[in-house]
């Protein structure tokens, strides 16, 4: 829906690129927007621009402008208000303060109960993530990413409630490191990569004392970065040295990191991030977790509505049993038939229904 400029608030998500009187886009689709963004577009001025519906409704019922008492009953509005509480908590963290694991279920678990019945919100998160705000929206979504998987796979209640809190504190440790690179905006340094590698260490520490969690919660966070073929960190351990907790939310917390906007790295959409695990990571991840995250992801049937990575409309009219990613899809505009499976360069970038 096409929403007027001075309608717009910070953490509206763009549906599709915005041009000036240029060749090139100035912003480009999912564009998270932030006060400078809204700038931009009176500088040029765009009148109105098309933002995802699923934006958080900036009036009542009545119709009158009334931000305070709107209710915040969706899913995406729990989970936009939880990313504050947890930021909260994490600069608590950077000052010293321990982790007050009461405070963090208290916020965290409504939210991880509801995430689990929302199989579609919970593959749109990334859309409402500003680079500004990253790691407190990666720790959040990682949890949600990781109770969801965990359910789906026949965990108890009180094992996948355990596994989502793995996700959101398995970056604790981040507490610990300079995050002066996320300012800079650039690659981080040499010296600034093996100070992150050291996350998960530290995470381990924070955690260790605290006897609410489960001893699987800890290795969660210290694992979350190993790799099934031992090419992961800090330890390079392998697959059957992991705990299974590690194992779901180390697929989580790269599935969400690798359709996340970042100034040092490029963005995939979540069919792309799947095809990236299973073929250029073959053999790094749980092939039990990933197929899990596969089926949730890929719900595709013939007749779906999907948008492409090139902005083109579509729908799917047969779908590859070995190569479900990579349909054969019917172009809206001009009825050509586009075998995903042969071009390289295009990918299902959204389903729309």
């Amino acid at each position: 829906m096409k929403v007027k400029r001075q309608a717009l608030e910070a953490g509206d998500v763009l549906i599709e690129d915005i041009y000036g009187k240029t060749q090139r886009p100035i912003m480009r689709k999912e564009t998270v927007l932030e006060k400078q963004h809204l700038e931009v577009l009176e500088a040029f001025f765009i009148d109105e621009v098309p933002i995802d519906p699923k934006r958080v409704d900036k009036e009542n019922a009545s119709g009158k402008n009334e931000p305070d008492q709107r209710p915040n009953s969706s899913f995406v509005e729990s989970y936009l208000r939880v990313v504050e509480q947890f930021k909260d908590c994490f600069r608590n963290w950077q000052s010293g303060e321990k982790i007050n694991i009461h405070e963090l279920r208290g916020f965290l678990i409504p939210l991880l109960e509801e995430a689990v019945e929302q199989r579609d919100d919970i593959f749109s998160l990334h859309y409402y993530v500003p680079q500004s705000d990253y790691l407190y929206h990666h720790a959040v979504s990682t949890a949600a990413l990781a109770a969801f998987l965990a359910k789906e796979m026949s965990y108890s209640k009180g094992d996948w409630l355990q596994i989502g809190l793995a996700g959101a504190l398995c970056d604790c440790g981040m507490a610990k490191v300079s995050l002066s690179f996320l300012k800079n905006k650039g690659t981080p340094s040499v010296r600034e990569q093996e100070e992150i590698r050291q996350h998960p260490v530290y995470s381990y520490q924070m955690l260790k004392l605290i006897p609410a969690l489960q001893e699987g919660v800890r290795l969660a966070a210290s694992q979350h970065h190993e790799r099934e073929d031992g090419s992961g960190y800090p330890l390079s351990i392998r697959g059957e040295q992991m705990h299974p907790f590690s194992k779901i939310v180390a697929v989580a917390d790269s599935f969400h990191a690798m359709t996340c906007e970042r100034p040092y790295r490029e963005k995939f959409s979540p069919f792309q991030a799947i095809d990236i695990m299973k073929e250029e990571q073959f053999g790094c991840y749980s092939l039990v977790v990933l197929e899990t995250l596969s089926k949730a992801v890929l719900r595709l049937s013939v007749g779906t509505k999907v948008r492409l990575t090139n902005h083109q409309l579509g729908e799917i009219i047969f779908i590859h049993p070995h190569k479900p990613t990579k349909p054969l899809v019917r172009l809206d505009q001009n009825g050509e038939i586009i075998a995903l499976a042969e071009r390289s360069d295009l990918a299902i970038d959204t389903i729309l229904t």
